[in-house]
């Protein structure tokens, strides 16, 4: 190591901590993880804004599936591991597709390994007996399962062992085609590698070293309703709502996945509003939903859809060292995955499979 730090993490998100669990199961030395704020219930954040479901339901994109499969396998061994690390939702209820698109879906990933299967109207009834609005048919994966986004990134970054300072990055110290650390301040920090996990931060910072990134990113709204009595163990994904309970009694609700609400003043209160109606409507429930809470949060999309992970080219077309980028909606799903094989990437140089299709060139040029 030459520098006072193996890896400065930029980013205290579920990526960002998920980068520094992996780094710490390698071995790789100080770690020092600076965020603006690590995650809080109360902050902003794509991490705590998040439905947190972690599953492998792709729209029948096998490279990614691979990846996002290969994830939920790492998820569950950080899980056994880890005692602050824990599934509060297991079991993923899907029918937010049309009847022949939904079968494609089952059948698809099925043959690839997934354990996902058609049930129809009878069992559904049966495992969700509060559902009045009952399909004929769903897609149910057993092994998918949620996690609390905000307390398994703090978990993960005390199991770490990382340094965590909370500050304003402001610049990537740079010199030409390497990366040496950053800037907080009038303070430098230096390392060998800077994993840039900032989310929709990142684009900004990424500018200064020459590094165009481009995203796309849509606003999701999430409701916390009240505390009820115990309905529902299941991730629940209808046409035009989902949602799952938490530990606290609570539902945790959205609209129809990947909706973007725009951004009028009022839209996610009267949005939150309506998604309620719909949920009462399809489900008996002991009692009226109120809303505790409500946020809309900026999914960190990059242009075309799928994730940027790796090495970037600057605008002069050359390979910036030092520099680590791993940006992406589905960070739920994906952080394990991602992290784990990224560190392999990094440490032999020698790209995993499971990354390729993901190089950070095609968008940052």
């Amino acid at each position: 190591m030459s520098h006072p730090y193996s890896i400065i993490i930029i980013g205290g998100g579920i990526i960002g901590a998920a980068f520094s669990y992996a780094a710490s199961q390698r071995a790789m030395g100080r770690i020092l993880l600076i965020d603006n704020g690590t995650p809080s219930p109360a902050d902003d954040s794509a991490t705590a804004r998040s439905w947190a479901w972690v599953n492998a339901a792709t729209n029948n994109d096998k490279s990614y599936f691979q990846l996002r499969h290969a994830s939920m396998q790492i998820w569950e061994e950080w899980i056994a591991a880890e005692a602050g690390l824990e599934k509060t939702a297991s079991g993923g209820f899907l029918w937010d597709l049309p009847g022949p698109q939904l079968e494609d879906y089952i059948e698809t990933h099925a043959k690839w390994g997934y354990p996902v299967n058609a049930m129809g109207r009878a069992a559904i009834a049966e495992h969700l007996p509060w559902l009045k609005d009952v399909p004929e048919i769903a897609a149910y994966c057993e092994a998918e399962f949620a996690i609390e986004p905000v307390q398994s990134a703090q978990a993960l970054i005390k199991a770490s062992g990382a340094e965590v300072m909370t500050g304003q990055v402001d610049d990537i110290i740079c010199d030409g085609d390497k990366v040496s650390g950053v800037k907080c301040g009038a303070m430098s920090y230096h390392a060998d590698e800077v994993i840039m996990a900032a989310g929709s931060g990142a684009q900004a910072l990424l500018e200064r070293c020459g590094i165009t990134l481009a995203l796309a990113p849509t606003n999701g709204l999430l409701i916390t309703t009240q505390s009820l009595p115990p309905i529902s163990s299941y991730l629940v994904t209808a046409p035009d709502y989902h949602f799952r309970q938490m530990p606290d009694g609570a539902l945790l609700i959205g609209g129809r996945f990947n909706e973007d609400l725009g951004v009028a003043d009022d839209v996610d209160t009267k949005a939150a509003n309506a998604i309620l109606r719909r949920v009462e409507a399809a489900c008996a429930l002991p009692e009226p939903l109120q809303i505790r809470a409500h946020s809309v949060g900026k999914r960190v999309i990059p242009k075309g859809g799928l994730p940027v992970i790796g090495r970037f080219t600057n605008r002069n077309g050359t390979k910036v060292q030092g520099l680590y980028g791993a940006i992406m909606h589905s960070g739920i799903s994906n952080a394990a995955g991602v992290a784990h094989y990224a560190i392999d990437d990094i440490l032999t140089q020698d790209r995993p499979s499971l990354l390729q299709p993901y190089q950070p060139e095609g968008w940052s040029q």
